[in-house]
C-alpha cells in the first residue's frame, strides 16, 4: 500500500501541471466546455507526458510559445494551441520532438474553433497526437513516474546520482515507472522498454552506453534496458540485480526503496564496466574491447588526448592484475617521478629533433573528452533549434529557455542535477538488458 505522502506528492505535482492547460485569455470558451477541456488535458497528460496548452489570445502565436514557462528539456516534448478570437484563427506549435502535423491539425482545429466546439477541436489534438506519437514523452532526462509511486524526496535523489553520473562519465540513464503496460497497447515489457529507449535516444551515440531502468506496477514487471554499447556483457549482473536488491523490496511492498537501491546500484555497475573497456570504431559500427586484451585503434569519435588516458587506463589495470587485485590507484604517487622522467625526456627530444630541423616547435593540441562532448552536445540542439523554426507560426521564432515549475521536482533539486537539456541519441537492441518480475 503506497504511504499517503507519496499519493499527496503525486497529486501535488499533477495540480501543479494542470494549472497552466487551459488559459482563456479572451474569455470565449464557456464554463462547461472548459472543464471538460481541462480534463481530457489531464487525462492524457498523466499517462503519456506531453506538455499541453490551450490559449486564447489576442498575441501572436510566437510570443504565446516563447512566453510559455517550460525548460529546455520540457519544451521539446511540448504542444501548445492557441486560438485568435479576432482573426479566427487556431495554431498548433510542436516541440522539436513531437511528431506531427501542425499545419492540417491547424486547419481542422481552426473550423471547430470557429463553430465554439472546443472541446471537440481538443479531442481532435489529442487524438492526432496519439496516433503521431504513440510512446510517452519523460517528464524529464532522469526520472518519468506516471504511476505516482515516488515521493520528491526520492525523486530528488534520483536525479542528484543520475546527474552527477552523467557530469563525472558522460552516461545517461533514466528511471521510468509506469501504471500499466496495457496503458501504452504494449504487449511486453521487452518491446516497450527498448521503443522507449530508442524513441528517447538514451545515451551518447558514440558509446551507446545509456540505461533505463523500467517498472510497470500492475503487471508487476522489471525492466533493466542497457545500450547497445553493451552488448550482452551486463545481462548477468543486471538479471542479478533484479532478483537480489529491485525484487525483494517490491515484494515486501518497498518501491520507493527498490527503484532507488537498485538505480544506485546500477550506476555502479556501469561506472565499474567502462572502466575496463575502451570505445573502438570500425566501418561496421561501434564496439568494444576489453582493456586487458586489446589496445584501442585511432578513430575520429577519439582524440589524441582521450587516447592517452585510455592507454593508461590500460597499463595500470594490468598492472592490478599482475599485483594480484591491489588497488592500482594507490600506486599512483609512487610512479609520478617516474612519470615526470618520461615527460622531461619527450620534451627534450621534441626540442631537440626541432632545433635540428631548424623549423619551430609543433603547435599544442588542444583536443580533450570535456571539449568534444561539449561541441557534442550543442550539435544536437542547434539541429533542435531549426527544426522548431521552420514549424514556427512566423518566421525566426525561437523556443523559450526560461526555467518553469511544470516538473515539480525541477524547483526542489541542486545545479548539480541538470547535466543535459536533452538526451544525446543513443540506442539499444533487444540483446542488451535483463528483465524480472516479482
Amino acid at each position: 500500500m503506497k504511504p499517503i505522502h507519496t499519493l499527496f506528492a503525486f497529486f501535488a505535482f499533477t495540480n501543479l501541471t494542470h494549472a497552466q492547460q487551459v488559459l482563456d485569455q479572451s474569455q470565449v470558451i464557456a464554463s462547461g466546455q472548459e472543464s471538460q477541456m481541462l480534463g481530457a488535458l489531464r487525462k492524457d497528460h498523466q499517462v503519456r507526458g506531453y506538455p499541453l496548452q490551450v490559449v486564447t489570445s489576442e498575441r501572436s502565436a510566437v510570443q504565446l510559445w516563447n512566453g510559455w514557462n517550460l525548460n529546455a528539456f520540457q519544451k521539446q516534448y511540448a504542444v501548445q494551441l492557441s486560438y485568435n478570437p479576432v482573426l479566427k484563427k487556431a495554431h498548433v506549435k510542436l516541440g522539436s520532438r513531437v511528431s506531427g502535423d501542425a499545419s492540417a491539425w491547424s486547419v481542422l482545429i481552426t473550423t471547430s474553433f470557429q463553430n465554439r466546439e472546443y472541446v471537440r477541436g481538443v479531442q481532435t489534438l489529442l487524438e492526432g497526437l496519439k496516433v503521431r506519437n504513440p510512446l510517452p514523452a519523460p517528464q524529464s532526462n532522469y526520472v518519468t513516474d506516471f504511476a505516482g509511486v515516488l515521493d520528491a524526496q526520492t525523486r530528488k535523489t534520483l536525479n542528484h546520482h543520475l546527474a552527477q553520473m552523467e557530469k563525472q562519465t558522460n552516461l545517461e540513464g533514466t528511471v521510468v515507472v509506469l501504471p500499466s503496460l496495457k496503458t501504452y497497447g504494449a504487449q511486453t515489457v521487452e518491446s516497450f522498454a527498448l521503443d522507449l529507449f530508442n524513441r528517447w535516444g538514451v545515451g551518447d551515440p558514440r558509446w551507446n552506453r545509456g540505461f533505463m531502468l523500467l517498472v510497470s506496477m500492475e503487471d508487476r514487471k522489471i525492466r533493466i534496458q542497457l545500450g547497445k554499447g553493451y552488448g550482452t556483457a551486463l545481462n548477468a549482473s543486471t538479471k542479478a540485480l533484479i532478483q537480489n536488491t529491485i525484487a525483494p523490496n517490491f515484494k515486501a511492498g518497498r518501491y520507493q526503496r527498490g527503484i532507488q537501491d537498485g538505480t544506485l546500484q546500477l550506476i555502479q555497475l556501469v561506472k565499474r564496466h567502462v572502466n575496463r573497456v575502451v570505445p573502438t570504431q570500425s566501418f561496421g559500427g561501434s564496439q568494444t574491447a576489453n582493456l586487458s586484451t586489446d589496445r584501442p585503434q585511432n578513430s575520429p569519435s577519439m582524440s589524441w588526448w582521450e587516447m592517452q588516458v585510455w592507454n593508461f587506463r590500460n597499463f595500470m589495470n594490468e598492472l592490478e592484475q599482475v599485483t594480484g587485485g591491489i588497488n592500482w590507484w594507490i600506486l599512483v604517487p609512487i610512479l609520478f617521478p617516474l612519470l615526470a622522467i618520461v615527460i622531461g625526456i619527450i620534451v627534450v627530444v621534441s626540442v631537440m629533433r626541432s632545433a635540428l630541423r631548424g623549423g619551430p616547435l609543433p603547435p599544442s593540441r588542444r583536443s580533450g573528452f570535456r571539449h568534444s562532448h561539449h561541441h557534442h552536445h550543442h550539435g544536437h540542439s542547434g539541429a533542435y533549434d531549426d527544426d522548431e523554426a521552420r514549424r514556427a507560426f512566423m518566421a525566426g521564432a525561437a523556443a523559450s529557455t526560461v526555467t518553469s515549475t511544470w516538473d515539480s521536482s525541477s524547483s526542489s533539486l541542486d545545479s548539480s542535477s541538470s547535466s543535459s537539456d536533452s538526451f544525446s541519441g543513443g540506442s539499444s537492441d533487444s540483446s542488451s538488458g535483463s528483465s524480472g518480475d516479482w
